[in-house]
């Protein structure tokens, strides 16, 4: 049942992407948004493969972790243009975030240095960590951690529209 539900999700996912994409292409708000959602589609489109009973685990979940490289650094740059634009972290740090998650994705699809040897044990998932886990899971941690600090930040501060935005927005 997972497999039915994880699909209608990635389409759900896909349209509201393309919806927010295209109500105003120009906006940088929009696009990081919609940016943001697309990196959620990619890792739910690898767990969906993992969960379809294929051969190709390797394919799928080097997807899923490609996809969870992305979700930080987009999660991050989205937070940072939200209304206010904040003047921390820097547009360099932001990035350098970007760049690190784009090399992290680009490893998870074409190496085994982030996960390796996926394979269904006694009805769960498993797989091996590779030499560069603990790395990407620093990096995950830390990029995701400085994305909620600012929002939370930008909440604290903020009054009146902007508040409820933010509100809505957590």
């Amino acid at each position: 049942m997972r497999y039915p539900s994880l699909i209608v999700v990635l389409a759900m996912l896909g349209a509201l992407a393309l919806f927010v994409w295209r109500a105003r292409p120009a906006n940088r708000l929009h696009r990081l948004f919609a940016l943001q959602i697309l990196s959620f589609s990619t890792w739910t489109l690898g767990v969906a493969g993992l969960y379809n009973g294929s051969d190709h685990f390797d394919i799928w979940g080097g997807l899923c972790f490609a996809g969870a490289s992305l979700i930080p650094s987009a999660f991050l740059a989205f937070v940072h243009y939200y209304p206010p634009e904040s003047r921390w972290p820097s547009r360099t740090v932001i990035r350098a975030a970007v760049l690190i998650g784009i090399l992290f994705a680009l490893m998870s699809v074409s190496t085994s240095w982030i996960v390796t040897d996926f394979e269904w044990r006694s009805g769960e998932l498993w797989r091996r960590p590779g030499p560069l886990y603990g790395l990407f899971a620093v990096y995950f941690l830390a990029v995701w951690g400085q994305g909620a600090i600012l929002i939370f930040v930008k909440w604290r501060r903020a009054r009146g529209v902007e508040h409820l935005h933010l509100k809505y927005l957590t």
